[in-house]
């Protein structure tokens, strides 16, 4: 019997712990647009769509981690056992929140499969999807991880080019909507991999960088439709009901006399930092002309993400992290991720008649800053043309 050599084995052997590595190595990558990104060796407009997609997928993950800290806190108020990741994971609760993030996800994933090549969607078919079994502790690290520098969703975001898209008609309600509310979103907030605040001691001022991230996004009617299209059961848009449907959403939405910007403020801070009250929020044409929302309507609060690591340090010993800053025991969780959406209302025509989305308009800025104290500024801009 002829015997394979040490040498033959030491190469099968090292084949075999390639192969676990890469299969490894790509099980976040689903959650990871820049690592999607190489491997399928993307184009920019692909890029652009699949960026896009993966942001869903992130935010399926935070859904699932927001049920898991939900139900921590519901267990926690019987007192009867003690919780710990493992019971938190064996409860069905959170087990059907997983499964359901999991049917998201690969939603979102067949999503992708359709913009890529053959050659790419053979790459795209080796990366396994993600079961999300990490412990919450873990998916928290990897979700941070992905929002504060791989994932370009949370980077800051000045400027956009909103740019006319033709669209395919085999193209996925899905992918419209997120390459359009991609095109459309602008986010402002402390450079990417910085923390929004520096402390300081000797008694002096502790905020040296902008408080919040601010997400803006311009609603206009294209984005409208996608949305619609996006959200609403697929029977309730076929044929002249599903247009009757569509008119009267439109309708609803008064997109002839309101022009919106969606607003989202979030912060690891005080709460009140993400309060409207305490902001001045107005656009400007490109000829410098103000204008200022003629209505503010919150939409919901959120909160999430777990207390970042970094500033769990900082964080009074007495009380641990949960008990907010050293002297305050009990006091507010200032480090868990907290958000406000916002709907800024403006008039759709100005004072000369004129639609402030025209054919002529070049651009729109977004111009934000606390009331009581102006360092803390920031603008960002819709490019049309």
């Amino acid at each position: 019997m002829n015997r394979p050599s040490l040498h033959a084995l030491s190469l099968w052997s090292v084949v075999l712990f390639s192969l676990l590595f890469f299969s490894c190595d790509d099980s976040d990558a689903l959650l990871d647009a820049v690592k999607l990104r190489g491997k399928l060796e993307l184009t920019p407009v692909q890029s652009e769509i699949v960026s896009s997609h993966v942001r869903l997928a992130v935010e399926a993950v935070n859904r699932y981690l927001e049920a898991i800290r939900q139900r921590e806190q519901e267990l926690n108020r019987r007192g009867d056992i003690r919780v710990n990741d493992q019971i938190l994971l064996q409860d069905p609760e959170v087990e059907n929140a997983r499964l359901e993030a999991v049917r998201q996800i690969g939603q979102i994933a067949s999503a992708i499969r359709e913009e890529l090549t053959p050659e790419q969607q053979g790459k795209f078919d080796q990366i396994p999807l993600p079961q999300l079994t990490e412990s919450p502790r873990e998916l928290s690290f990897m979700v941070m991880e992905f929002s504060g520098g791989r994932f370009a969703g949370m980077q800051s975001k000045t400027s956009t080019k909103i740019n006319p898209q033709v669209f395919s008609s085999n193209t996925s309600d899905t992918t419209r909507y997120n390459v359009l509310k991609e095109q459309r979103t602008i986010i402002l907030g402390p450079p990417p991999g910085q923390s929004p605040v520096r402390f300081s001691g000797g008694g002096g001022p502790g905020l040296r960088r902008f408080p919040v991230v601010v997400t803006a996004t311009l609603i206009d009617s294209a984005f409208i439709e996608a949305e619609h299209r996006y959200t609403a059961p697929p029977d309730s848009l076929v044929g002249a009901a599903g247009q009757g449907r569509l008119q009267t959403f439109f309708t609803q939405q008064r997109i002839n006399d309101i022009l919106t910007i969606r607003l989202v403020l979030s912060t690891t801070l005080h709460e009140s930092y993400i309060d409207m009250d305490r902001w001045v929020a107005y656009i400007e044409d490109q000829d410098g002309r103000p204008y200022e929302p003629t209505e503010i309507v919150e939409i919901r609060t959120l909160v999430s993400d777990r207390p970042e690591q970094s500033m769990n340090m900082m964080a009074g010993r007495q009380g641990g992290a949960r008990g907010g800053l050293r002297g305050r025991p009990g006091g507010d969780n200032l480090f868990i991720r907290k958000a406000r959406r916002y709907d800024l209302r403006f008039p759709s025509i100005d004072v000369y008649g004129n639609y402030l989305l025209r054919p002529g308009t070049e651009s729109l800025e977004l111009v934000f800053f606390d009331k009581n104290d102006t360092q803390f500024r920031t603008q960002g801009k819709w490019e049309l043309k």
